[in-house]
């Protein structure tokens, strides 16, 4: 995921805010790579994290949460794609 922000940012402009499930580890390697992660909690509050931030567009990597149902019952939630 840190190279695909990478490249968003360099090459389109775009900046990357990181929300990890994860470790701390994983963290501190984002923010190594000039990247800011707000570290969710087990409750999952990612849609706190989209409405502090407003991002144009959300990049999920989903093996570890939240789940396809937690994010379509979200009133942050986007359309589905075609």
């Amino acid at each position: 995921m840190v190279a695909l922000a990478r490249a968003l940012r360099d090459d389109e402009a775009i900046g990357a805010y990181f929300a990890l499930n994860g470790s701390e580890d994983a963290a501190v390697a984002i923010r190594r790579a000039g990247f800011p992660v707000t570290m969710l909690r087990a409750n999952c509050d990612l849609e706190a994290v989209i409405d502090a931030h407003g991002p144009d567009i959300l990049l999920l990597d989903g093996r570890e949460g939240p789940d396809r149902a937690t994010l379509k019952n979200s009133s942050a939630a986007l359309p589905s794609p075609p």
